[in-house]
């Protein structure tokens, strides 16, 4: 008794560890659609726990599958022996996969494969007689047991398993985000069974493994996992509230900087950040949005009056100029057309003036390979920078257009720019 207690502390310490130095180092990139941080910890620490569970589910299916082969494997029966090989193959095939519960093409085959003993008339995996259920099912059942004091073994927890002290543990840990993230401790169970889910999706987990199912000779249904009866997830479910929960103190602390950003002229703003049909909320700002950079008009071969075009825009930009928001307008619309951004060159250009306009608007949108095609910035700073140098009067393009000097260079570095603001 006395050991089975210590292998059981050995086992919680364990769990405490693996979870605590996976949530110390996730990565930056997980859940990061998720703001508030108590949330997205749990999840991660729900995910941590899962793929313990992973190893379970793997090794009991391993073990199983390759005790059952290994007369056919070691026996004279050639035919029996190529059919045991092939299952044994897809069986190490399946136990490398990322998403072993998935129904991903690459998956569920090899799962199939390796697990039923294919004949004509059936080669499917048995299901639980409980049906198609939702993964808060399976969500649920975790939380019941994790929360008992001394919970034993049962479904969906694998006998001689690591999962369950791994998930007491994840438990614990989510409960203090939850304590963190000020939940109501009536509302902790349905944000421990929110993350759970969030972390199911995440890992795509669509059946797992079940006990057999009961029939009138077993008598009470048994609680031991086997390998050849599953359990479906696919039931509909709600998605999970604390998804969408802005309460927090990192959801609120984002939303103000968010609405002080947003209100200060001088602050930075991105172009992409604004719809169209939102762009008054930017008309106050006094500064180019951040992906404006003269840095995308330099190059080999640009002459310094181009350079001192764009300068000219970057130290006079002034938003409260209908021309200069015009200009903005107008980069936003052609950086929404990216990639396909640019004229075809399958249509003659018309000599006759009057026949130009109809010339432009049959012409159709093509993408062209090169490099910076499809960034934003570049077509930012050259749109507006074209637009405001063309029809602002003391523009350096302007100047130089009343002083009849060279403008050969300019018309050549914007000749599709002529084409995007004729058509705008």
């Amino acid at each position: 008794m006395l050991g089975i207690r210590l292998i059981s502390i050995l086992q919680a310490y364990e769990a405490r560890f693996t979870i605590r130095l996976a949530i110390d180092n996730m990565p930056p990139d997980r859940y990061s659609s998720i703001q508030d941080l108590p949330f997205r910890l749990s999840c991660y620490a729900a995910e941590v726990a899962l793929k313990v569970y992973f190893d379970d589910v793997k090794e009991l299916v391993t073990a199983k599958v390759s005790l059952l082969l290994t007369p056919a494997l070691s026996g004279e029966d050639r035919l029996a022996k190529c059919k045991a090989q092939e299952r044994s193959a897809a069986l190490a095939r399946w136990s490398d996969e990322e998403f072993p519960l998935s129904y991903l093409p690459g998956v569920l085959p090899n799962l199939l494969q390796a697990v039923v003993e294919h004949t004509p008339a059936a080669f499917r995996l048995t299901s639980s007689t409980l049906g198609r259920k939702p993964v808060t099912f399976f969500a649920d059942l975790i939380l019941k047991q994790c929360k008992k004091p001394q919970a034993n073994r049962k479904p969906p927890f694998i006998q001689g398993g690591n999962f369950l002290p791994v998930a007491r543990v994840a438990f614990q840990e989510i409960c203090s985000f939850a304590v963190q993230a000020r939940i109501p401790p009536s509302e902790t169970d349905k944000f421990v069974v929110d993350a759970v889910t969030t972390a199911c999706e995440a890992l795509k987990i669509n059946h797992v493994p079940w006990s057999r199912n009961a029939d009138a000779q077993n008598g009470r249904p048994s609680t031991v996992i086997v390998h050849d009866v599953w359990l479906n997830l696919g039931a509909t479910a709600q998605p999970p509230l604390s998804l969408f929960r802005q309460d927090s103190n990192s959801s609120i602390a984002i939303q103000t900087s968010q609405a002080m950003q947003v209100s200060d002229p001088r602050a930075e703003w991105s172009v992409m950040e604004v719809q169209l049909n939102f762009f008054h909320s930017v008309l106050h700002k006094v500064k180019l949005p951040v992906e404006w950079n003269i840095s995308h008009i330099h190059g080999t071969g640009v002459p310094p009056y181009i350079a001192d075009a764009y300068k000219y825009v970057e130290d006079t930009y002034n938003a409260n100029k209908p021309l200069h928001q015009l200009a903005i307008i107008a980069s936003i619309i052609c950086a929404g057309l990216i990639p396909d951004i640019f004229p075809s060159t399958d249509k003659q250009t018309p000599s006759n003036p009057r026949q130009f306009e109809e010339h432009l608007c049959n012409l159709d949108w093509v993408t062209q390979d090169r490099k910076g095609n499809a960034e934003a910035g570049p077509f930012i700073t050259m749109v507006s920078g074209f637009i405001i140098n063309m029809y602002e009067v003391t523009s350096v393009i302007s100047r130089r257009t009343h002083g009849q000097s060279d403008l050969k260079a300019w018309f050549n570095k914007h000749s599709m720019l002529s084409y995007l603001c004729d058509s705008l």
